[in-house]
C-alpha cells in the first residue's frame, strides 16, 4: 500500500484517500490480486486495457513525469534501504524486498537515465550491485551499469563521490562473477581510489577482497592472500563483522585448496560462530560447505553430506547464484553414495544456474566447463593435499544428461542483454542525446502491492 500512496497520491488526490479508491476498483473488478510472491505482500494489478487508457489519461493531463517520477524516486528509496539491510547480514530480507519489484526497480531505472539523472541512475544501480550478484543477474546488471557509468561519465562533478564508487565497484564484482578478470580489477581499483580518498575503511576492505579473489583468479594465490588478510584488517578496524567474514571465507578456501584442513576449519568455524550475531545466510552457505568439504576429504561422507545439505539450504535462502556452489557439490558427494537421482537433479540447477549467469565474460574458464568453488576437487592426494583437477561441474553435463553447459540454452551474451535495456528507452520516452524516434510506443506501468 505505501506505493499505491506514494505514486498514486499527487496531482490533486491525497494520499490518505488511495486506499479507497483503490478498493472500489478491485469491488468492480477492474484491478485483480495477484497471489504474493514467497515472503511478499498481496499484489494488484490494473487490467491490460485500462493500464492503457490510465497511461493515456495520464499522457494526455501531462501528469505522466510527475507520476513517473514518484514512483522511481520511491523504488531508489526501497533499493537503498535494502542494500542497507544486506550489509547487516540480512541478505534474504534484502533480495526478497527487490526480487517481487524487480520491473519496477527496472522501470525506474529507465526514468533516471531517459530524463538525465544520471546521478539517481548510479544511486539505484550501484544499490542493485549485491541484489543482481546473489540473483544471478550478470548480464543485465552489467549492461545496465555500461548505460549508467556511460552517461555518468569518469569526468563529472561525482566521479569522486560514493556514488560513483559504489557504481563501479558493483560492475566490477559482476565482471569478477563471470571471470572477466581483467575489467573487473581496472573497475575496483578505480573504486578503491575513491574509497581511500573517502577513508570509507568498510568499502576499502570490500574493494580489497575483491581485489584478492580476482588475484586468486589469476593463480596468484600469495597475491590474493596479502589482500585478504589487509581487507580483513581494515574490516577489523572498522568494526563491520559481515565485512570481516569475506576475507576469512576466502582464507579458510585457500587453505582447504593448499590441503591443509586444520586452517580451513578454523577460519569456518570463526565464521561459522559470527552467524549467530548476524544472521547471515551467504556466511552460513559458504562456511557450512568449507566445513562440509573438510569432512569429505577426510572421509566422514555422512557428516559431509549434513553439512553440505545444511549449506544448500542457506543458499536457496538468498539466491540461485550462490545455492549453485553447494548444490554442485553435495552432488559430487552423492554420486559417490551412490544417489545417482539426487545427484542429477543437484546437478543441472547448478549447471543451468552456471550456464545462465556465465554469459560473456572475458576469461573466465572454458565453455561447457565448470568448476567446483576455487576450482579444486574435495578429496585430494596423500595427505589431504589437493590432487588434479576433474571434480565439480566439470561432470555435471554426463550426469545431468547433456555434455556441455550451452546444450541447455544459450547464456545470454551482452548483446542480449543490451538489446533488451535498449528496448525499454521507447517506453520511457526519448533520452536527451537520442535522435531515435519515439514512434508508437507504450509507456511503463507501476506494478503495485497492498
Amino acid at each position: 500500500m505505501p506505493l499505491a500512496e506514494a505514486v498514486g497520491g499527487g496531482d490533486g488526490i491525497k494520499p490518505s484517500t488511495v486506499l479507497d479508491l483503490l478498493g472500489h476498483l478491485v469491488d468492480k473488478s477492474l484491478v485483480v490480486a495477484q497471489l504474493p510472491y514467497p515472503r511478499a505482500e498481496v499484489r494488484y494489478r490494473l487490467l491490460e486495457t485500462l493500464r492503457e487508457y490510465a497511461l493515456e489519461r495520464l499522457t494526455a493531463e501531462t501528469t505522466l513525469a510527475a507520476a513517473t517520477n514518484r514512483h522511481a524516486r520511491y523504488f531508489l528509496a526501497l533499493v537503498e534501504r535494502a542494500d542497507a539491510r544486506l550489509w547487516t547480514g540480512d541478505e534474504a530480507g534484502a533480495v526478497s524486498s527487490i526480487e517481487p519489484e524487480h520491473d519496477n526497480v527496472r522501470a525506474a531505472l529507465w526514468h533516471f537515465l531517459a530524463t538525465g539523472e544520471a546521478e539517481c541512475a548510479a544511486r539505484l544501480a550501484g544499490a542493485l550491485g549485491m541484489f543482481w550478484f546473489f540473483g544471478g543477474h550478470f548480464e543485465e546488471g552489467r549492461a545496465w551499469l555500461r548505460e549508467v557509468l556511460g552517461q555518468l561519465g569518469a569526468g563529472s562533478s561525482v566521479s569522486a563521490s560514493a556514488t560513483y564508487a559504489k557504481a563501479l565497484h558493483a560492475d566490477g564484482r559482476l565482471a569478477h562473477g563471470q571471470g572477466d578478470y581483467a575489467v573487473a580489477e581496472q573497475r575496483l581499483h578505480a573504486a578503491l581510489a575513491v574509497w581511500r580518498q573517502l577513508e570509507d575503511r568498510v568499502q576499502i576492505a570490500n574493494a580489497l577482497f575483491l581485489l584478492g579473489r580476482a588475484a586468486l583468479g589469476r593463480g596468484e594465490r600469495a597475491a590474493a592472500q596479502a589482500l585478504f588478510l589487509e581487507s580483513l584488517a581494515c574490516a577489523e578496524a572498522a568494526g563491520d563483522p559481515w565485512v570481516e567474514s569475506l576475507p576469512r571465507l576466502w582464507m579458510a578456501q585457500v587453505a582447504f585448496d593448499d590441503g591443509d584442513d586444520d586452517a580451513a576449519r578454523a577460519w569456518a568455524e570463526k565464521v561459522l560462530a559470527g552467524v549467530e550475531t548476524t544472521g547471515s545466510h551467504r556466511n552460513a552457505c559458504f562456511a557450512l560447505r568449507l566445513l562440509g568439504d573438510v569432512e569429505a576429504r577426510q572421509g566422514n561422507l555422512d557428516r559431509a553430506r549434513k553439512l553440505l545439505e545444511a549449506s544448500l539450504a542457506h543458499g536457496r535462502e538468498v539466491g540461485r547464484w550462490l545455492a549453485a556452489w553447494p548444490a554442485a557439490e553435495l552432488a559430487d558427494l552423492l554420486i559417490e553414495q551412490r544417489d545417482h537421482t539426487a545427484a542429477r537433479a543437484l546437478l543441472r540447477e547448478a549447471l543451468i544456474t552456471l550456464s545462465r549467469c556465465r554469459g560473456s565474460g572475458g576469461g573466465g574458464g572454458q565453455p561447457g566447463r565448470v568448476r567446483t568453488a576455487g576450482g579444486y576437487p574435495r578429496r585430494g592426494g596423500p595427505g589431504g593435499a589437493p590432487g588434479g583437477r576433474g571434480r565439480g561441474i566439470a561432470r555435471c553435463g554426463r550426469y545431468a544428461g547433456t555434455r556441455r553447459a550451452d546444450e541447455l540454452g544459450p547464456a545470454p551474451g551482452r548483446g542480449a542483454s543490451d538489446a533488451r535495456i535498449a528496448s525499454r528507452r521507447c517506453g520511457l520516452g526519448r533520452r536527451p542525446d537520442s535522435t531515435a524516434p519515439a514512434g508508437h510506443c507504450r509507456g511503463v506501468g507501476f506494478a503495485g502491492h497492498a
